[in-house]
């Protein structure tokens, strides 16, 4: 296991160089609800064992590839700044935790979860993979500002359903620039 120790810190994982930085074990934090934890890097990096304790926030920067394959326990938000974040499995990141992206791209693959609210800050981008489903909380409180949000599917004859209650289409919000139909749902599929 890998343990996370101490309180009110920034810890940050950084992937750069070549080749591909993978944790396979379970991270472990000890007095670890008040820190933040960054992923970051130029290359690729890969947790498969999860980060299940309760920490604050979660920022992805940088240019690099990060995918996360166990639980992550983050009570607050999950930041996608640069680069890209990639689900490895089902229902990794926190029901309750508020995702922001800005120039950045959420990667479902081929997976599914529910997440808090979305915000959106820059040209953003949502890739779902063949079966992928992502469900946001209510999000029409969030600005979105001058964000827009490109989702794409991975595989062809995208089929998306974005929720009305998103707010995302009206002339205060972007216009989502990608097929849609409108529902009562809260789910990209």
């Amino acid at each position: 296991n890998f343990l996370f120790n101490g309180t009110g810190a920034t810890k940050t994982l950084d992937a750069s160089g070549t080749g591909l930085l993978k944790f396979t074990s379970t991270f472990t934090g000890s007095g670890s609800v008040n820190n933040d934890i960054t992923l970051t890097g130029t290359g690729s990096g890969e947790i498969t064992g999860g980060l299940p304790f309760a920490f604050r926030n979660l920022a992805k920067t940088g240019s690099s590839a990060w995918t996360l394959g166990g639980t992550i326990g983050n009570a607050g938000t999950t930041t996608i700044t640069a680069g890209r974040l990639a689900l490895g499995a089902d229902d990794v990141l926190s029901n309750t935790s508020a995702v922001s992206i800005a120039a950045a791209t959420l990667d479902a693959g081929n997976f599914s979860d529910v997440l808090g609210t979305l915000d959106v800050t820059a040209a953003a981008a949502i890739n779902l993979g063949s079966g992928a489903s992502l469900a946001f909380a209510d999000s029409s409180a969030s600005s979105w500002g001058s964000g827009t949000l490109k989702p794409r599917r991975v595989i062809s004859r995208a089929t998306w359903t974005i929720s009305s209650r998103l707010g995302v289409i009206s002339p205060e919000r972007p216009m989502i620039s990608a097929p849609f139909s409108m529902a009562a749902s809260r789910i990209f599929s």
